[in-house]
C-alpha cells in the first residue's frame, strides 16, 4: 500500500465508526454524535470536506463518548441534542474532570434552535434540526474545527 492513500476503516460493535485518513497526517479530529437523520447529514457533509485534507477524522457514537481520551485529539466535537434545555448527563460526565476544554466544540441540536441555560464553558454552536439548516450547522462546525486545527 503507498504511503498517500486513502485510507477507510469501518470498526463495529461499539467501536469507531469510521476513521479517514492520509497516512502523513498530523492533526487528529473525531466528531461524537448522537444518530438521527440530521446528524447522520452533518456527519456525512464534514467527514466528505476532510477527505481530501491531511487530517486525520474520526467519527464514533454517542455511547462511546465516556472512552474518549482528549489527550489523544486536537479536536473534539460533540454532536448532541438539547432538551428541555438541558444537555445530555454523558456530556456533562464526559466534560467533569477534561482540563483541555479549548479542543471541545460542543454542535447541539435543539427545537427553538437556541440552548438558553448553557451548562458548559465550550465552544458551542446550537441550531434546530431542520433539514434546510444541514449545510449551514456542518460549514459553521467545520469553521470551527478549522479554527482549532490550523
Amino acid at each position: 500500500m503507498k504511503k498517500n492513500n486513502f485510507i477507510v476503516f469501518v470498526l463495529l460493535a461499539g467501536s469507531l465508526l469510521n476513521v479517514f485518513s492520509q497516512t502523513n497526517s498530523q492533526k487528529k479530529v473525531i466528531l461524537i454524535s448522537v444518530k438521527s437523520d440530521f446528524k447522520n447529514a452533518v456527519v456525512n457533509y464534514i467527514s466528505f470536506f476532510y477527505q481530501q485534507k491531511k487530517v486525520l477524522f474520526s467519527t464514533a457514537d454517542f455511547k462511546n463518548l465516556s472512552g474518549v481520551d482528549e489527550k489523544e485529539w486536537d479536536a473534539i466535537i460533540i454532536l448532541s441534542t438539547i432538551q428541555k434545555d438541558k444537555i445530555s448527563d454523558n456530556v456533562i460526565n464526559f466534560s467533569k474532570d477534561k482540563v483541555l476544554s479549548k479542543k471541545i466544540i460542543l454542535a447541539n441540536t435543539a427545537d427553538s434552535g437556541q440552548w438558553k441555560k448553557k451548562q458548559l464553558d465550550y465552544d458551542t454552536i446550537t441550531m434546530a434540526s431542520k433539514k434546510e439548516n444541514i449545510e449551514l450547522f456542518s460549514k459553521k462546525i467545520i469553521e470551527k474545527i478549522e479554527k482549532l486545527i490550523n
